[in-house]
C-alpha cells in the first residue's frame, strides 16, 4: 500500500541496462539476453549505460555488468542516472535451509542478493526509480515461503521502486 501511494517518477531516456553478464563460467551464457538488453538500450533508453555483454558477445566499454555496476547506478544523481533498471541476466533461488537466498549472477560470478539492495536502495532514499525489469529466472518467487512476499522483485517495491516486472519461473533463453 505504501509503495501504490507514492508520487509517480517518470521515465526518462537514461537508465541501466544489463545484458548477459560474464560470468565467469558459473553459469550458461545468455545470447538471447544480450540481445534483449541491447535491443531494449538501443531502441527505448539510447541515453541509459550499457553494460555487460553486446550481441556479438564482445563486452560492453561501459563495464562488465558487475556487482560495483549495479550498486553505483543506485547511488548516481541527476538526470543521467535514469530511472529505468533492466537487467538480463541469471536470477537465483537457493530454497534450502542451509543456503536460502535470492539473488541476481553477475560478471565474474559475483551475486547481487535480494537483502543487499535493500540495504543499498535504504542508503539513498533519495533516488527516485520508475522501473525495473527483472528479465531474470524466477526473480518473483520468494525462497523464504510459497509465496512472492520476500522476492528480488518485492526487495525493489519494498525500497520505493514505483514499478517492478519480475518472473515467476525459468526463462528459456533461445526459446524466449
Amino acid at each position: 500500500c505504501e509503495s501504490a501511494g507514492r508520487p509517480p517518477v517518470p521515465l526518462t531516456p537514461a537508465g541501466l541496462v544489463v545484458g548477459d553478464p560474464d560470468t565467469g563460467g558459473v553459469a550458461p551464457e545468455l545470447p538471447a539476453a544480450r540481445a534483449e538488453g541491447f535491443g531494449i538500450h538501443k531502441v527505448f533508453y539510447r541515453g541509459s549505460r550499457y553494460v555487460g555483454r553486446r550481441p556479438d558477445g564482445t563486452h560492453s566499454r561501459s563495464g562488465p555488468g558487475s556487482r560495483d555496476d549495479v550498486l553505483g547506478w543506485f547511488a548516481g544523481r541527476g538526470f543521467e542516472a535514469g530511472s529505468m533498471l533492466h537487467l538480463a541476466c541469471h536470477g537465483v533461488v537457493q530454497t534450502d535451509p542451509a543456503t536460502m537466498s535470492s539473488y541476481l549472477l553477475l560478471a565474474g560470478g559475483d551475486r547481487l542478493r535480494a537483502e543487499e539492495l535493500v540495504r543499498t536502495m535504504a542508503d539513498h532514499p533519495e533516488r527516485a526509480i520508475a522501473l525495473v525489469v527483472l528479465a531474470a529466472c524466477r526473480s518473483g518467487v520468494s525462497p523464504h515461503g510459497y509465496d512472492e512476499a520476500y522476492s528480488l522483485g518485492t526487495a525493489f517495491l519494498a525500497t520505493g521502486v514505483r514499478a517492478v516486472l519480475s518472473t515467476q519461473w525459468s526463462i528459456p533463453d533461445r526459446d524466449t
